[in-house]
């Protein structure tokens, strides 16, 4: 950490920016010290990416600390984030929210047929009479996998199903899920760039997630035509179809 530091601190002043745009909480804590030794000049733009709740409490108190000093300016991603923000690290209730970004042809212009659509079903071993349950995202505690699975797990004790999970999943959660999942056929394909291929060959998408700031992945499956049954705690900011 301290060679971050040293190193971070030997960067800015070589670079002689004008703003700094930090996104990652845990990296915003972590080179607090750094950034409030700057130049007042150099201005320190926190864009939030996590929920507050998030964030361990010893980074909360220091988040805290840089947004009260003004030394951080916030920059939310949606409206229900910032409620929380203002409320944990006393951001104000006028921050600046500025909404992520989504190419949305990637996702509504992907065409597939039924043989394409069967192909890549073949490619994941899964079954062209399952009902493919769906969900996109890292295997992070909060996207509450296990929840999922014991959904999936329930499905499945009266449909053939299929559990499609894209994103890196580490092991640990991997038997987790499987041992809950009961008779389902469980999918995990890794990290993977063709996301808009593997919506169209789900038939719901679900996100069980108990904390989202700004979830992507919900309008990227609304963009392509899903239905989503999306955890109260996303925000309804995401919502852009009557299909959730």
């Amino acid at each position: 950490k301290q060679y971050r530091r040293k190193w971070l601190k030997q960067s800015i002043l070589s670079f002689d920016p004008d703003i700094i745009h930090v996104h990652m909480a845990n990296l915003a804590a972590e080179m607090y010290d750094v950034l409030k030794s700057l130049p007042p000049n150099v201005k320190v733009v926190y864009h939030l990416h996590s929920m507050p709740e998030t964030i361990t409490p010893d980074r909360v108190k220091i988040l805290r600390k840089a947004i009260s000093t003004q030394k951080y300016i916030p920059v939310c991603v949606t409206r229900l984030q910032r409620e929380s923000a203002n409320f944990i690290y006393g951001v104000s209730t006028d921050a600046v929210i500025v909404y992520n970004g989504i190419n949305i042809h990637r996702f509504l212009d992907t065409k597939l047929n039924s043989e394409d659509i069967s192909i890549l079903k073949s490619k994941y071993k899964i079954s062209q009479g399952q009902v493919v349950v769906g969900c996109v995202g890292r295997g992070a505690p909060v996207k509450n996998y296990p929840l999922l699975a014991k959904a999936v797990g329930e499905l499945s004790k009266n449909r053939d199903v299929a559990l499609l999970i894209v994103g890196n999943i580490d092991e640990e959660l991997k038997n987790k899920i499987m041992q809950l999942s009961g008779r389902a056929n469980v999918v995990f394909t890794g990290s993977v760039s063709n996301t808009n291929e593997l919506y169209r060959i789900m038939d719901v998408f679900v996100l069980p997630s108990f904390h989202e700031s700004s979830s992507i992945v919900s309008v990227e499956a609304q963009l392509s035509g899903l239905s989503c049954v999306l955890s109260d705690s996303i925000s309804d900011e995401v919502v852009i179809s009557d299909g959730v």
